[in-house]
């Protein structure tokens, strides 16, 4: 009786991943909303800069030169 049990689960548990394998698993990519990344992008930009990060690239004055 037992095996039975477990056959029957062993059975199910195929069955379940065939099926899951017929399905196949395709993703799908959310629409770009544009508008909401703009403003986001300008927020982070702002807290950025009101926290003390600065806009631009500025050269470290302790760097060496590039060797030649």
């Amino acid at each position: 009786m037992l095996e039975r049990i477990i056959a029957s689960i062993a059975l199910a548990l195929f069955d379940w991943l065939a099926k899951r394998a017929e399905r196949g698993s395709t993703a799908r990519d959310a629409d770009r909303d544009t508008r909401s990344l703009d403003r986001a992008a300008t927020s982070l930009r702002a807290w950025m800069l009101a926290n003390g990060a600065r806009s631009g690239i500025k050269p470290d004055q302790d760097r060496e030169g590039l060797p030649k």
